[in-house]
């Protein structure tokens, strides 16, 4: 059977187009003293990932899942739990101090725990393998906007260990994910193993992520000493990608490997 590679294309062009408009735009800044001082841009840079993530999201889930119904409720889940990020995050709710913790520390162990239970739920589990696996990994192409980090980075607004190691490993992620999908499509001796080895090196670049954002926040977290601290990423826009883009990715991640685990070597 003939795979059809104008998707991958596609994607991939995508993915460049989106990264280049975010060192275009980096470049057109002379500087930045705070996240709150860019809010156009990311405005529409935060409506075009939406509606790139989105639409791959439903193209997926359409794909895999034959019941109408089933697609929608799926959809409209992320959609609701994206929507819920942006009006909290707009709101100012991540970045606030109730307790011990800012909200946005609070938040990720509740999504920890909710993305346990989700692996736990045997009907989600049969759904998700009706999905074709490669369509799985493309999802993550929308994980080029890391080169937003590196922009930022440029732009004295996040600090540069933090960025710097975080917006490459999500570029490296997000470039490889076509590749990726298509060679698992082949069939190969190695097909299956290198989509192991991917979703691992997608889980790692995940938790270096978390845990470099949490040691360079402002204190009692920060422990690598930094120019200017992470306090941003509890900001909106930026908020998003910690609450919203990282859980789902990490659940894709995880999903995928439960799924190749059962494929014949």
């Amino acid at each position: 059977m003939r795979t059809n590679i104008f998707p991958y294309i596609f994607l991939s062009g995508v993915a460049a187009a989106l990264s280049y408009w975010f060192w275009l735009w980096g470049m057109a800044q002379e500087s930045i003293s705070s996240i709150g001082e860019a809010p156009s841009f990311f405005a529409s840079a935060n409506l075009f990932a939406a509606l790139l993530f989105f639409g791959s999201a439903w193209f997926v889930v359409r794909k895999g899942f034959k019941d109408k119904k089933t697609s929608l409720l799926v959809l409209g889940g992320l959609v609701a739990w994206y929507a819920a990020v942006v009006f909290l995050g707009r709101a100012g709710f991540f970045g606030s101090r109730p307790l011990f913790a800012p909200n946005i520390m609070l938040a990720f162990i509740m999504l920890f725990f909710a993305i346990k239970k989700l692996l736990s739920v045997v009907s989600l589990q049969e759904a998700f393998q009706a999905i074709p696996l490669h369509w799985v990994f493309v999802v993550q192409t929308f994980r080029v906007m890391g080169v937003g980090f590196l922009t930022l980075y440029f732009m004295k607004v996040l600090p540069g260990e933090f960025a710097i190691p975080t917006g490459v490993g999500d570029v490296l992620i997000g470039i490889s994910a076509p590749l990726v999908a298509y060679l698992y499509t082949r069939h190969t001796s190695y097909s299956r193993k290198l989509a192991i080895f991917w979703n691992y090196l997608g889980i790692a670049d995940l938790v270096m992520a978390i845990s470099l954002g949490i040691l360079t926040y402002s204190k009692p977290f920060q422990t690598i000493p930094t120019e200017i601290p992470n306090d941003p990423i509890a900001l909106y826009p930026l908020v998003i990608i910690p609450v919203f883009a990282v859980p789902l990715s990490l659940l894709l991640h995880l999903f995928s490997l439960r799924v190749l685990r059962r494929v014949p070597a």
